[in-house]
């Protein structure tokens, strides 16, 4: 069902998502695959940094070192 919202000045992505060529389809698949990773990752992270009182001083200065606070929010 293809919606149209031209005064809502909305972007649809309808006609790409909806598209029967298989190269659209596979690229889709692909890109989707590679943000979900990232989405995991900065998920984990957000989770060691407001529990970091639980991992190791080792590990504690690690995650301070790789995923400064500041650098996670500027990602999010």
């Amino acid at each position: 069902m293809k919606r149209h919202q031209e005064d809502m000045n909305e972007l649809l992505l309808d006609d790409i998502y909806e598209s029967k060529d298989p190269a659209v389809k596979q690229y889709v698949f692909q890109i989707l695959d590679e943000e979900m990773d990232k989405a995991h990752e900065r998920a984990a992270i957000r989770v060691a940094q407001k529990f970091k009182h639980l991992l190791s001083p080792q590990m504690q200065q690690a995650l301070a070192t790789q995923y400064p606070v500041t650098a996670l929010a500027a990602s999010a």
